[in-house]
């Protein structure tokens, strides 16, 4: 069977469907689903444009297979992984699945077959190369709310790491009718929540350590100091966080071959570089089309493989052109990405990016569909660990954080009810969490009261003098450089907000580099370092994502005196726009339409 011809496509974000009979009224125009009765999915491939693709200059591109989705009379862009699909328990959930690739193929959510075997099955039928259009539908139990990664169960990993995975959010029933104002016991991720949970979530909106928002509240943000109109806070503010890295090569190999390919020689070649001299790879795996036969050399295999031409000026066994990534990188990823984006586009990307106010407290949900582990860094927060589903073997309606690595009292005693509260934790292939960001002030803005609490009736001293030549103002259409506002308090820090490095103005081949201090952006990284480049050495352009801060609840505006304060270039949207059709959840690239 011929490779066929792939579907190319930019870097974009997960798709996103709301299945169920319809959609909770909580859910607006300017959210990012669509409601929809029967998905169809089709198990096939493409070809994608990575982070450090620029055209004309780096071919940096990722052979893939994806889950493609369509649903009524909408048609998703293609995307791995495949679509975030929320639904609610006593939902049923209808696929309608095609596979297009020369591999059998189905798909699986093994945490529900597990957690509820008596109400499956949650796999589907194995699906023979050109099956089309086959029915398979499950009904989501009382007590399944929570998080699941659902993905392509055979010859695993291989199918999985190759894209066919992506995330299932199943709310509680009560989220369908949410109070008009919250009480206690308020609605939370979960239908039978530990008693640290619920009071968790009883405190949001409440306590006043966390003042602002529940996280089943919406709120209106008035129109900001600038004059401009501020889009309203939405309710069970949630992010999905989906892990993954990707090997072109490797993934190009994998997709040469007809049949299954060898578990073991993917996992040595994912993991051990073979770029020098011999390798461990004595030849192709069985199903191989043409080619080098397994008689011929490791490196004769790998260059045949790569296609790789070495000659004069190639810089050793790689280099090539300027601004040409070399061939032969070896087969361990190049690409790590959060819900297939990588760098910038994950980072400032509201849809996958939470930019909130303090006191609007969301949930994120971390799914690792990935072979690496991820040491994952929040600045700015703490967050509360709420759940977690260690590599799928947890059952979800079993007790909450219940691994022995974290419970265990002789390793760290009292954890059996009480939340962590971190700010980095390790994540494992397989491995579910979902955490709740509490959003309140970050700690690193001076602040006499401790972390998170309002300040004393006296403000702390602040400069008072203009910063020259670090300030904006708009020019027609520009930014140019001017004095930054003179300092007033320490929160909100206007005079930062108003600033830009470097000054408005400066140009780097004629591009203006100035970045506005507006929102203030922290970012999560991981402390598994190689993760944070792209191709071996391209920094900040990996596993990145963060919390920007938009504004503040709790403070008032200091110049129109509103009761919310919303700092400038906050995004106006949460979410793609319903009356059209087709959008993935990640939202368009930037830039985005901000305040």
């Amino acid at each position: 069977m011929n490779r066929r011809d792939f579907l190319r496509y930019t870097t974009a974000g997960t798709a996103s469907l709301w299945i169920g009979s319809k959609l909770p009224r909580w859910l607006t125009n300017d959210r990012p689903y669509a409601a929809t009765d029967v998905l169809s999915l089709t198990f096939t491939d493409a070809i994608k444009e990575m982070v450090t693709n620029n055209v004309g200059q780096t071919d940096a591109t990722c052979y893939f297979w994806i889950l493609k989705a369509s649903a009524a009379a909408m048609d998703l862009p293609a995307e791995s992984p495949g679509p975030t699909i929320f639904a609610f328990e006593g939902d049923t959930i209808a696929l309608t699945l095609t596979n297009a690739l020369s591999q059998p193929h189905r798909l699986a959510v093994p945490s529900l077959d597990k957690g509820f075997p008596t109400s499956g099955p949650f796999t589907s039928p194995t699906l023979a190369p050109g099956a089309a259009n086959v029915s398979f539908s499950f009904t989501l139990p009382a007590g399944s709310a929570g998080t699941y990664l659902y993905y392509d169960d055979l010859n695993p990993p291989v199918n999985r790491v190759m894209g066919l995975h992506g995330a299932l959010v199943v709310m509680p029933a009560a989220a369908k009718a949410p109070p008009p104002m919250p009480t206690a016991p308020k609605i939370t991720p979960y239908t039978n929540p530990p008693p640290r949970i619920q009071r968790l979530f009883d405190d949001l909106g409440t306590a006043p350590w966390f003042p602002g928002l529940a996280w089943e509240q919406g709120g209106a943000n008035p129109i900001c100091s600038c004059g401009a109109d501020v889009p309203s806070t939405p309710p069970f503010r949630q992010y999905i966080w989906l892990l993954h890295e990707a090997s072109p090569n490797l993934f190009k190999m994998v997709g040469d071959f007809a049949g299954d390919f060898s578990v073991a020689t993917f996992l040595d070649l994912f993991f051990n570089n073979h770029i020098i001299g011999g390798s461990s790879v004595s030849g192709p795996p069985s199903g191989r089309r043409g080619g080098k036969g397994p008689s011929a050399s490791a490196r004769e295999y790998l260059d045949d493989i790569l296609g790789l031409a070495r000659g004069p000026g190639r810089g050793g066994s790689g280099g090539g052109p300027i601004n040409t990534p070399p061939t032969d990188i070896g087969f361990v990823p190049e690409y790590f990405t959060v819900n297939g984006q990588s760098g910038h586009f994950s980072s400032s990307n509201p849809f996958q990016t939470p930019h909130l106010r303090v006191g609007e407290p969301c949930v994120v949900r971390v799914l690792n569909a990935g072979l690496w582990s991820h040491c994952m860094h929040i600045h700015a927060n703490h967050v509360y660990a709420l759940r977690y589903n260690p590599r799928g073997e947890f059952p979800p309606g079993g007790p909450f954080n219940a691994a022995p690595e974290i419970t265990n009292p002789a390793v760290v005693p009292a954890l059996v009810d009480n939340l962590f509260w971190v700010d980095t934790w390790g994540t494992h292939p397989l491995d579910v969490w979902d955490w709740l960001v509490p959003f309140i002030r970050p700690p690193d803005v001076p602040n006499n009261k401790g972390i998170g609490r309002a300040d004393l009736s006296e403000p702390l001293p602040v400069g008072r003098k203009p910063v020259p030549r670090y300030g904006t103002r708009k020019k027609g259409n520009r930014k140019v450089r001017a004095a930054t506002p003179t300092g007033s308090t320490t929160w909100p820090p206007t005079q930062e907000l108003n600033m830009a490095i470097p000054p408005a103005g400066t140009k780097v081949g004629g591009i203006p580099i100035q970045v506005q201090l507006s929102p203030l952006c922290y970012p999560m990284h991981d402390h598994s370092e190689p993760s944070q480049a792209a191709q071996g050495g391209n920094y900040n352009s990996g596993l990145i994502t963060g919390l920007d801060f938009v504004g503040d609840r709790n403070t008032p505006d200091p110049v129109t005196g509103a009761p919310v304060t919303t700092f400038p270039n906050a995004p106006k949207t949460f979410g793609p726009d319903l009356n059209v059709s087709v959008h993935p959840a990640a939202g368009p690239p930037p830039p985005f339409d901000e305040v």
